[in-house]
């Protein structure tokens, strides 16, 4: 199978909207060169055609066996999922991401650090998800000093 260019290679819709865009058949992906359409597709088909239809609505993601009840929702995952394209840039910065959840969350995270809380025990400020594990370093290290008493 082959690899895909680097994201950094390929030029994607969206970075220039008013261009002729080029539309990948098996997963929508759109592209303003040709040539990057073609090396794509030829990562995507190889793909796509060796994953297995199992059932009647019943169609499996090859790459980590996720059921779809159509093919072309099997398609479209693969590729947004699986070919690794990141094609939605922040507009604060120039990191890509693959979906607006993603990219919504790096804003939320990085550039408005609304998802920051700080923690009573230490007074260190974390994004939400690491503040549980601060408190249970300081539990742990509590619970070892009582016992070593």
């Amino acid at each position: 199978m082959q690899m895909l260019p680097s994201v950094d290679s390929i030029t994607l819709a969206g970075d220039n909207d008013d261009k002729i865009l080029h539309c990948c058949n098996f997963c929508d992906l759109k592209f303003i060169k040709i040539i990057d359409l073609q090396k794509h597709h030829k990562c995507c088909t190889e793909s796509v055609e060796s994953m297995a239809h199992v059932q009647e609505n019943d169609f499996i993601c090859n790459a980590c066996n996720l059921k779809f009840t159509t093919y072309r929702g099997m398609r479209q995952h693969y590729g947004k999922i699986h070919c690794g394209i990141k094609k939605i840039k922040c507009k604060y910065c120039s990191k890509r991401f693959k979906d607006n959840y993603a990219v919504k969350y790096h804003r939320k995270q990085v550039h408005e650090k609304s998802t920051q809380v700080q923690c009573y025990l230490c007074g260190k400020s974390f994004f939400k998800k690491h503040i549980s594990k601060c408190s249970q370093k300081f539990f742990d290290s509590k619970v070892l000093d009582s016992i070593s008493k």
